[in-house]
């Protein structure tokens, strides 16, 4: 979900490991670097989501402020950027296999609680569609390898229904159940497995089954390594990694932990805590250090592009800093 975890729009590594990508925010200019220093810009993207494509060759990105923005993508081997459509106030862009899909605004209501929404679908070749349109539509996510899409239909009393649909066939979507107070959820590339982020826990969708994985609050990470087959997801007091039946945990110790990553997809992960940097290997018991803070620094999140380390931090006057 766009905005809850802001260090994943902020800036972050393409799946390969290729290239970096990061906002400024004085210019509104996300910058997408490559390891040898050689950068391309996109103008525009300001607040909006931005994304890299499953396999790092594209970046898809929002461009604009009004009520009518372009949806562009940029082919990092070309060095071309092309416009895919406009779109209606969207405030959040995933990738599919052969596209992207973004939640838009479909109708205003005056009274401002009303307004309803739709997800269209945006193919790299040919005209978009929509895939469905509802009044509740908060968060939805996307198989990055795939088709599938999970989108979460918000009642007035918080609870949500799932549904799944596909960008090949949008026909009439499939329930899957319902939870209550969702925050965030992710897709495995594959499109298999999904994992969803409440108030009070962590729930996975497997086929058609929803079962609870953890009780933890204040989940600020959600991820799955690029095989899919691993889940990471962190709180301020632990890191937990999901394979298979088996869950790691990584207890945080005279810190807080802010973000955790998958080391270029997988299997390792990198953990910002507030004050150092760790690589954590689950099959080890004590993860290795890789970077300190500077004094009355916070460290917000990090990421590895070839072997080096990119540290987002906040500075003692509040601002931040790559």
């Amino acid at each position: 979900m766009v905005g809850q975890i802001r260090s994943q729009w902020t800036f972050k590594v393409s799946p390969d490991g290729s290239h970096l990508a990061y906002l400024t925010p004085e210019s509104g200019a996300l910058h997408v670097r490559d390891r040898s220093g050689h950068e391309r810009t996109l103008e525009g993207v300001k607040s909006n989501d931005w994304r890299f494509s499953a396999d790092g060759s594209r970046v898809a990105a929002i461009i604009g402020e009004g009520y009518e923005r372009s949806i562009v993508v940029l082919d990092l081997s070309a060095g071309t950027t092309r416009e895919l459509g406009h779109s209606h106030i969207p405030d959040h862009l995933e990738w599919t296999k052969q596209g992207v899909v973004t939640r838009e605004l479909h109708v205003i209501d005056r009274r401002g609680w009303g307004n309803r929404y739709q997800l269209t679908y945006y193919p790299l070749e040919g005209p978009s569609r929509t895939l469905v349109e509802r009044k509740g539509i908060r968060q939805f996510a996307t198989a990055s390898h795939g088709t599938r899409v999970i989108f979460f239909d918000v009642g007035r009393d918080g609870r949500a229904e799932i549904f799944e649909l596909s960008v090949d066939q949008p026909g009439s979507p499939v329930a899957l159940g319902k939870l209550r107070d969702v925050r965030d959820a992710e897709i495995a590339p594959e499109g298999d497995r999904a994992a969803v982020v409440t108030a009070n826990g962590v729930f996975l969708i497997e086929g058609k089954r929803l079962r609870r994985v953890s009780r933890d609050e204040n989940v600020s990470t959600l991820w799955f390594s690029n095989d899919g087959t691993r889940v990471v997801f962190a709180t301020p007091r632990v890191v937990t990694l999901l394979l298979g039946g088996a869950a790691k945990k990584l207890e945080a110790s005279g810190q807080v932990f802010e973000s955790a990553r998958f080391v270029s997809g997988g299997p390792d992960v990198l953990v910002a805590g507030s004050h150092t940097v760790l690589r954590w290997k689950a099959e080890v018991a004590k993860p290795e250090t890789m970077a300190a803070s500077r004094e009355g620094e916070n460290i917000l999140a990090a990421d590895l592009i070839g072997h080096d380390l990119v540290i987002w931090t906040q500075q003692p006057n509040g601002s931040g800093a790559l």
